[in-house]
């Protein structure tokens, strides 16, 4: 993948007559490679944070059919198992193995790395898809997370890079969560995740109540390898890859302290499509 972005440009005339121009251009190449690995291996560093809890996602429709089909060869063996009874127990394990699916795909999808071209998407879709990944097993079930959608137009970019965004944020909020609990056993954890328009913008907050970010602190926690965390935990780097991959995307992340925790805004231009008025055939259909 090559870009050639001009640096210079110089206009040569005599006498009103044009007679050369000269044009200095970069390779940037292996920039843009090199941006693409960190990218990736910030995605994959995400992807090891959140195994155990996922394992834990994928393990409970596990469970689930191991029980059902438990229950299943019971009743066959003693003849209470009547058709509608194995039908009722097939469906369920049926269910349970739509849900391992669904999760096992998303996790193919979000690991495979980002084609080079962007695409339209609708952030909506990429908050139900990082939800999907962290919501059991990241996230733990004392922790109450408010999910708010607005129905928000397309933007142009890689939706699997903003459902990385977004679970940075969403790993960032709980363990400051967990860590604010520990001080304030009696603090019930919350993160609002909700998304917006405001004009010609699409707007993604995820909001904590975790007593918010040192004020002394804010303008760093951007910055590379910069991290409040415990040593050992986090490698800096989740808010420093996604402020670049938001600002990719012709958007902006910023963070304030505001409702008693941390909220992180991502800012992304909207995608404005040609709207066509409807012949009058199908305005008769309608």
């Amino acid at each position: 993948h090559v870009r050639s972005r001009r640096q210079r440009q110089m206009c040569i005339r005599d006498r009103g007559k044009l007679l050369e121009v000269q044009a200095v251009g970069r390779d940037d190449t292996e920039l843009q490679k090199a941006r693409q690995m960190l990218n990736q291996s910030a995605k994959m560093a995400v992807l090891g944070e959140m195994a155990t809890g996922l394992a834990h996602e994928i393990n409970q429709p596990l469970n689930v059919m191991r029980i059902a089909l438990t229950n299943t060869l019971k009743g066959v063996e003693n003849g209470s198992a009547n058709p509608e009874y194995l039908k009722n127990k097939l469906g369920r394990i049926e269910q349970q193995i739509t849900r391992a699916a669904k999760i096992i795909n998303h996790m193919r999808i979000f690991g495979r790395r980002s084609e080079v071209e962007d695409d339209l998407f609708s952030p909506d879709d990429a908050i139900e898809g990082a939800v999907t990944l962290i919501r059991e097993g990241e996230l733990v079930r004392d922790i109450d997370l408010t999910l708010q959608l607005c129905g928000t137009p397309q933007v142009r970019g890689h939706a699997d890079q903003l459902e990385q965004v977004i679970i940075n944020l969403l790993v960032n909020a709980k363990d400051a969560l967990l860590g604010a609990r520990d001080k304030r056993p009696e603090l019930e954890p919350s993160i609002l995740l909700r998304s917006d328009c405001e004009g010609d913008k699409v707007i993604v907050q995820v909001q904590d109540n975790a007593g918010g970010i040192d004020p002394l602190l804010l303008d760093r926690v951007f910055d590379p390898f910069f991290t409040t965390k415990p040593v050992g935990k986090g490698t800096g780097l989740g808010l420093s890859v996604s402020y670049g991959l938001v600002n990719q995307m012709g958007g902006k992340l910023s963070v304030s302290n505001q409702h008693g925790g941390a909220c992180f805004r991502i800012e992304l231009p909207a995608v404005c499509l040609l709207y066509t008025s409807p012949s009058p055939r199908d305005r008769q259909k309608s």
